[in-house]
């Protein structure tokens, strides 16, 4: 089973977000659910896009990652991380691009596959 989800810190309309981001199981989507922090995005400016962790209590505090992977600073979820998602987005996941022969794919567990000589194999 894929566990795919990536946590990073993204701005939007001026606001701070936990952004989770998960590909669908059966179906080949990403869903994004946009959780408010209550922070001025440009407070935070220096750490859009970098990967958050939950720091153990729960999933409501996150430690900022950085793109050298120092960790930064923490930042909680009002509420105790309890309230739903502020916007949620599903995109479609196309399928990977292939050279020569075309081989059949297909989405499984939240990745695509291709069906090889040797059976389905992760593209």
């Amino acid at each position: 089973m894929a566990t795919d989800r990536t946590i990073t810190l993204a701005a939007r309309d001026g606001k701070l977000f936990v952004l989770s981001e998960m590909p669908g199981y059966f179906e080949p989507t990403l869903g994004r659910s946009w959780y408010a922090l209550g922070l001025r995005a440009a407070d935070y400016e220096q750490f859009v896009g970098c990967a958050l962790e939950p720091t153990g209590f729960g999933d409501s505090t996150y430690r900022i990652f950085l793109s050298d992977g120092r960790p930064g600073p923490t930042v909680s979820l009002p509420g105790g991380g309890k309230q739903l998602p502020e916007f949620h987005e599903t995109t479609p996941i196309a399928p990977p691009e292939q050279r020569g022969k075309a081989l059949e794919t297909r989405w499984m567990n939240g990745r695509w596959e291709k069906l090889t000589a040797r059976g389905w194999q992760l593209t």
